[in-house]
């Protein structure tokens, strides 16, 4: 269930996610799903203050990868010691990981008309054969980003609890009642019926899909062993002299990836899109589709160490 203090409540910085902890925390949403958002702060002073924050980040992730390779590179050196006295390793210290879907609400409801935001993104999706003579049909497919929803979810809650209160300043015989209702939406506790149907419609006004896009012309994906663009690209045709990449290739090579993952960082990707970000060669929402596959048919597994390939 959702907390919050009176003291943070009556902090303006924390409720516009100025605070240090909240803008980390956007930073951080950002660079986890930045291929699928297009994000772009207008307000120097905004941007600037995300940067620092940006800077922050990267530096304290840096310092904790450094400390956990000096953990991993100590218990390698005792393994032989170990093996004799049955001694138990180092522990690694945890890494760097900031989920925190509220801060970011509180600053992109605070913010509103200062930045530029469109969530996921559209994929043109080829056709499947299901059977001898079913085909699905090719079309645009857009593809959400991974937990918007629950920011989604408390920007419509944020929207409504600064309504309330405005509502509470101009009617002060109500403030009272007001200011319960208005918690009562922050925490979904004991919202009345008419104030869920406020939600529902506040909700809907954040989705903040782009245009779906025409349909685009036909290209071909990178041939294996070269890069593609970090950009959208429409549906695969061959061309003369290149290859197209099949998805039987493109499962190879994200399989190979994760594998090389583990040897590179001694854990799995922590996230589909983490993933999906380490694999070259074909356009983003295609490689995320195909984890989606290779996931739901067992050949990726999630661990507490992050998706690496059920061997």
């Amino acid at each position: 269930m959702y907390t919050v203090t009176a003291t943070q409540l009556d902090n303006p910085v924390w409720l516009a996610g100025e605070d240090p902890d909240a803008l980390t925390a956007v930073v951080a949403w950002h660079r986890t799903g930045f291929r699928n958002t297009a994000f772009t702060v207008t307000d120097e002073a905004l941007s600037n203050a995300l940067r620092a924050a940006g800077r922050q980040l990267t530096a304290a992730t840096e310092q904790r990868d450094c400390e956990i390779a000096a953990v991993q590179a100590a218990n390698r050196a005792s393994r032989l010691t170990r093996a004799i006295t049955e001694a138990p390793p180092e522990p690694e210290p945890p890494r760097i990981t900031i989920d925190d879907p509220d801060a970011v609400a509180r600053w992109l409801v605070a913010h509103v008309g200062r930045y530029q935001l469109t969530v996921g993104r559209w994929w043109w999706y080829e056709g499947t054969k299901d059977g001898e003579d079913a085909v699905s049909p090719e079309r645009m497919v857009y593809a959400e980003l991974d937990g918007w929803a629950n920011v989604q979810d408390r920007c419509a809650r944020w929207v409504v609890y600064r309504r309330l209160l405005d509502h509470a300043a101009a009617h002060p015989a109500d403030a009272g009642r007001t200011r319960t209702l208005a918690l009562a939406v922050l925490t979904g506790v004991n919202v009345p019926g008419l104030l869920q149907d406020e939600l529902e419609d506040g909700w809907r006004n954040w989705y903040l899909k782009p245009p779906e896009p025409a349909r685009p012309e036909a290209a071909t994906d990178e041939d294996e062993g070269e890069e593609a663009p970090d950009v959208a690209e429409p549906r695969t045709e061959a061309t003369p002299g290149r290859r197209p990449l099949t998805d039987a290739k493109l499962d190879e090579r994200i399989e190979r990836r994760c594998r090389t993952f583990w040897k590179e960082h001694q854990r799995g990707p922590q996230t589909q899109e983490e993933l999906s970000n380490s694999v070259r060669g074909a356009r983003a929402e295609r490689i995320l589709a195909r984890i989606k596959v290779l996931h739901a048919e067992g050949v990726l597994v999630y661990t507490e160490k992050g998706y690496r390939v059920d061997e």
